[in-house]
């Protein structure tokens, strides 16, 4: 998965509203400031759209969408 950008994910990473979600919980909520994902690897996508549905209450989102692209450059970006 290429072409993300590592600033607008860290944005979505924070938005309450991903997937559609009506709670007030974001990514953040459960992992602020990203900590304990910075050695996540294998699927980010499908790891990323199972915290969305099952912690958020939302929808997935598509594998090739610009938001997934971006959260996923995010995340891969706390490794450095």
């Amino acid at each position: 998965m290429q072409g993300g950008d590592a600033e607008r994910g860290k944005t979505l990473f924070t938005d309450p509203a991903l997937g559609g979600s009506k709670s007030a919980k974001s990514c953040n909520t459960c992992h602020p400031e990203g900590k304990g994902l910075e050695n996540t690897g294998g699927d980010i996508a499908g790891t990323i759209n199972a915290c969305i549905e099952k912690a958020l209450g939302g929808k997935p989102l598509a594998a090739d969408s610009k938001e997934m692209k971006d959260l996923v450059a995010y995340i891969t970006s706390l490794k450095k």
